[in-house]
């Protein structure tokens, strides 16, 4: 396992990407409408730049080098350095908020109701 706590992160956004895409499938197979096809894919956009940074996280924190890293994005070892510089890794990373990707969203102001 590769990065500690990190892997675990890492992990959770893969299966999350899972579970977003499955819905989308089922969403494009059943006909939904296309702004709920566009909003699901814009959340498996977000959600693949975490796992990305994640990822490039878990690589650092092993030890692997900015050449490396540049190589496996098919980037500059500059253009690797921009993208995912410390700060910028822990502001995507900070604006991961676990959630399970199955629970519905409630509009803003919604309470969820209470078990009886």
């Amino acid at each position: 396992m590769r990065g500690g706590t990190s892997t675990c992160r890492g992990e959770t956004i893969a299966a999350g990407l899972a579970d977003l895409t499955a819905r989308l499938l089922v969403s494009q197979r059943s006909g939904a409408p296309l702004a709920d096809l566009l909003h699901q894919a814009d959340r498996l956009a977000e959600e693949t730049r975490h796992y990305a940074a994640a990822a490039v996280h878990e690589a650092r924190s092993s030890g692997d080098d900015w050449d490396v890293i540049a190589a496996s994005a098919g980037v500059s070892e500059a253009s690797a350095r921009g993208r995912w510089s410390e700060r910028k890794l822990n502001r995507i990373l900070a604006g991961y908020r676990a959630r399970t990707p199955s629970a519905p969203r409630l509009p803003p102001g919604a309470r969820e109701a209470s078990a009886p």
